[in-house]
């Protein structure tokens, strides 16, 4: 039964490399995650795609009822909770849709969770609203440990 776990731990591991080089994230951002955190009304969702063989982040990001007109848009590299700096200008308007080139340092920020949206407005001039792009765990991965759960819980 180890062994087999053993096997499902390298097969889910190895699946995201080896059989796709694109990971997808998740984007939910509102005032509360600015720093400081702020009782905007406003709020944004959204989905990016990242093809690592390219290093190319498809995004796709709207956000409404800011209390603002808006001033710019940014990714920043910094942990949840902490102000980062600006490392991609976005375009201003909602919806928030293109493909970015992105650094090494950059794609390996964003993988290790560290890339946030931040939409800057004259009310808010530091960020309105803010959301981190979140890894959405790939279903085969999942599937694959789930698996070797089962079999640890029927020993």
């Amino acid at each position: 039964m180890r062994k087999l776990l053993a096997g499902c731990v390298v097969l889910a591991a190895a699946s995201g490399v080896a059989f796709s080089d694109s990971m997808h994230f998740q984007i939910v951002a509102d005032g509360l995650q600015e720093t400081p955190p702020n009782a905007s009304p406003a709020s944004g969702s959204g989905v990016a795609f990242l093809d690592a063989g390219s290093n190319t982040l498809s995004i796709d990001f709207s956000f409404s009822g800011l209390l603002g007109p808006q001033t710019a848009a940014h990714l920043h590299n910094a942990p949840p909770g902490t102000p980062g700096g600006v490392v991609v200008p976005l375009p201003n308007g909602s919806p928030i849709v293109g493909d970015f080139i992105l650094s090494d340092s950059v794609e390996a920020a964003l993988l290790a969770g560290n890339i946030y949206v931040n939409i800057h407005t004259t009310v808010f001039p530091g960020g309105e609203i803010r959301g981190q792009l979140v890894k959405v765990p790939e279903p085969s991965t999942l599937a694959l440990l789930s698996l070797a759960a089962l079999g640890l819980r029927r020993r």
